[in-house]
């Protein structure tokens, strides 16, 4: 489990028609031939500096991990991303 965490500004980002399709940060890797991925909920709006974050699974031998940024519209500032490793 990588834990992914994040402070973000949203500016006239439109409302997704479904919540992935939206604004996020995305974790994804490749396992057993298939694509996998993971993100927090899709904010919208304008909004000031918030504090973000979740957990990462990733399965065991997963193959190219990325972090990606996804804005279909609008504006976004990110800042303080950070990717740790929790120890258990």
């Amino acid at each position: 489990t990588l834990r992914v965490t994040y402070r973000y500004k949203l500016k006239n980002v439109p409302k997704p028609a479904q919540a992935h399709l939206g604004f996020k940060i995305m974790g994804s890797y490749k396992y057993d031939g298939k694509s996998h991925c993971g993100h927090n909920p899709s904010p919208y709006g304008t909004k000031d500096w918030t504090w973000e974050g979740y957990n990462f699974v990733i399965r065991k031998n997963a193959k190219d991990i990325k972090l990606s940024v996804i804005l279909p519209a609008g504006e976004a500032w990110i800042s303080d991303l950070t990717v740790s490793y929790p120890q258990k």
